[in-house]
């Protein structure tokens, strides 16, 4: 027959003492261990015997009656070796010393008290070990022990330091709703398959340093009142810290998680530091009373609804964290851990742009305390993020790029449309490419969010990458809203601001650029702002383009000859001096004065003229003959040649000025 695991009964045999006990009976016997006759208690001791079962539930043992049981089952200077241990609601009235023991079939101690020191250093279970609602009066130790098989401490209590360092659960470690009173400890290279804490307390200082999770580790609700460590903590799978309280100091790091450092909703009263290189770093609904600092490498970082109660930087960390933890882990560093050798991550690292952490949202955030350096922004959201002005973007932040690409006209037929290379918002991308060809075609449903209507090659008006922004809404749980153009415009309106008062004036102009395109896309078509923004655009790129308004200048310049060579200048008359009269000999001649058609200036005078009307501000004017269209082309190049001579000064000045 297939051996069973021994479940405890609620109502078993128990032992008939008169004392109420709830101990079981030790059979054949009807008393339990602490009740057994002195002569039946060494009759039944002898029918123990090392990895034999022993079941003690309910029994309080004292100091002298454990010692005589585990001595029963410990082989002559050989280890304790116990079978199929039961000790559910024992109480252990002294020291508990289970050093070295191996529990060959698992051991139960479920709401067990232990009321002096208790020792399961470098103890071997090798099935389950349920410590569930266990309570260590003083502390237990459970240094280097290892848990072949299922491990709970589900309520447990730990009245002073819980020690697990250096342990290894081979299989899932549950803490869910356990109390640690003093310090604990899961350092040395402890290792967990798969751990959870949920809604555990530690009121001690808490240290993981150096520890492993080989899957997912869950810290939902738990509550950090002590200082805790996470320094060269290494998770396979997701390090969950969602809804918890962390009060004292924390240093989060430097961590390693190959997917998801989350921490949602999570409330931290003192200043905390992270240090991670993670596939994702969520903090939403997160609140940092005292600010933090955090360091990312390669993470894609969501700050949705983050509440950040003093100046928190969030930076791209310039070196590996593999120097700072090699010393920290057995293995030699980071590449043993995300990837299979050296050479795979040296790989991974030249690639600068994928190191660098992606800022993808901060929706619902007041980013008013918030400093941003040397951040990837190609994919960021800036919609719904509070208080965009006072935000501070240091370093050589990385926005998207403005495209340029071929359109297509007919068949093969392409045409090379070049649009002006600025920094640009994902929201603009997003936009555009949801909204199709300019001047023509229907705004796109919400399910074509990723088809690009212009069916451009690379580099086109293409949506943030379709997995970023799905990222974005799957972790959130939120839909991503598409901006209007008035409101897009508002975004760049801000950001422009805080580059101005970053200094930054070259991308100050970037961001005016996009906000007076939103402008110009949200007049209507036919307006008479949508025509003024346009030609704005045409002529100078909205005073920041100075070869625009140079190549207007010109233009107009050429206009203006044209114009005074054909139909500006007014017939020439041409004085001349003829003899009136014949004098007689010896008499002086007499000559009158006669005015005589002398044509039109040519086209050097027209050129001539074009230019002192355009300098007019800066050099006298040389009059001459104008016909009545002469005079308006004059009056034009008065007003259009000083104002587009501005508008270049103005844009290499906006290029130039620090």
């Amino acid at each position: 027959m297939t051996e069973q695991a021994y479940e405890p009964k609620p109502f078993g045999p128990l032992c008939l003492s008169a004392d109420g006990c709830r101990g079981f009976r030790v059979n054949p016997y009807q008393w339990c261990w602490a009740h057994l006759d002195p002569e039946d208690r060494e009759r039944a001791l002898s029918h123990l015997a090392p990895g034999g079962p022993i079941n003690a539930c309910g029994t309080h043992l004292t100091p002298e009656l454990l010692t005589k049981i585990l001595a029963a089952l410990r082989r002559d200077s050989g280890p304790l070796e116990l079978g199929d241990a039961r000790f559910d609601g024992a109480q252990f009235g002294g020291d508990a010393r289970f050093d070295g023991a191996r529990f060959l079939h698992g051991a139960s101690f479920r709401d067990a008290w232990f009321n002096g020191d208790t020792k399961f250093d470098r103890a071997q279970f090798g099935g389950d070990a349920r410590f569930d609602g266990a309570r260590f009066l003083h502390g237990a130790s459970f240094r280097d022990a290892w848990f072949n098989g299922n491990t709970k401490f589900d309520r447990a209590q730990f009245g002073g330091d819980a020690r697990f360092d250096g342990a290894r659960f081979l299989h899932g470690a549950s803490f869910p709703k356990a109390r640690c009173g003093g310090d604990t400890g899961f350092a040395r290279f402890a290792r967990f398959f798969a751990a959870s804490f949920r809604e555990a307390q530690f009121n001690g200082d808490t240290r993981f340093d150096g520890a492993r999770f080989f899957h997912n580790a869950w810290f939902r609700g738990a509550r950090f009142l002590g200082n805790a460590r996470f320094m060269g903590t290494q998770f396979d799978g997701d390090a969950r810290l969602e809804e918890a309280f962390l009060e004292a100091e924390h240093i989060l790091g430097p961590v390693l998680v190959k997917e998801r450092l989350a921490l949602d909703e999570t409330t931290v009263t003192q200043h905390l530091v992270v240090e991670a290189f993670a596939r994702q770093v969520t903090c939403i609904a997160t609140e940092f009373k005292q600010g933090a600092t955090i360091r990312l490498r390669r993470a894609d970082v969501v700050l949705d609804g983050c509440m950040f109660g003093r100046p928190t930087t969030v930076s791209f960390a310039q070196l590996p964290f593999r120097e700072r933890i090699g010393g920290l882990t057995p293995e030699g560093g980071l590449q043993d851990i995300l990837f299979k050798d050296k050479e795979e991550e040296e790989a991974f690292e030249q690639k600068g742009q994928r190191t660098r952490p992606r800022l993808l949202s901060m929706r619902g955030t007041d980013v008013s305390n918030l400093t941003l350096v040397e951040l990837n922004l190609r994919h960021c959201l800036f919609q719904g993020a509070h208080k965009r002005a006072e935000i501070r973007i240091v370093g050589t932040p990385q926005f998207a790029d403005s495209p340029n690409y071929r359109m297509p006209l007919f068949g093969r037929i392409r045409l090379w449309r070049r649009w002006t290379r600025r920094q640009v918002l994902a929201e603009e991308h997003w936009y555009r490419s949801c909204r199709g060809r300019e001047g023509g075609g229907n705004p796109l449903s919400d399910k074509e969010h990723w088809y690009d209507p212009c069916n451009c090659h690379e580099g086109g008006w293409n949506a943030p990458e379709s997995k970023t922004l799905e990222c974005v809404a799957n972790v959130t749980g939120q839909e991503i809203e598409r901006l209007t153009p008035d409101r897009l415009a508002s975004v760049y309106r801000a950001l422009r601001k805080a580059q101005e008062d970053n200094k930054n004036e070259p991308g100050a102009a970037d961001f005016y650029y996009g906000e007076m395109e939103m402008r110009r896309l949200a007049a209507p078509v036919r307006s008479v702002e949508r025509a003024l923004l346009s030609a704005y655009k045409a002529i100078s790129g909205y005073g920041l383009r100075a070869s625009r308004a140079v190549a207007a200048l010109l233009v107009v310049l050429a206009l203006g000859t044209i114009g005074f060579a054909t139909v500006g200048f007014a017939d020439l008359n041409r004085v001349e001096y003829r003899p009136a009269t014949s004098g007689a000999a010896g008499q002086p001649a007499v000559y009158q004065q006669v005015t005589v058609p002398a044509g039109r200036p040519g086209w050097g005078a027209a050129i001539d003229q074009s230019i002192d009307s355009a300098t007019a501000l800066l050099r006298t004017d040389q009059s001459r003959p104008l016909t009545a269209t002469g005079r308006a082309i004059e009056v034009a190049l008065r007003v259009l040649g000083p104002l587009l001579l501005g508008l270049a000064v103005l844009a290499v000045r906006g290029r130039v000025k620090r």
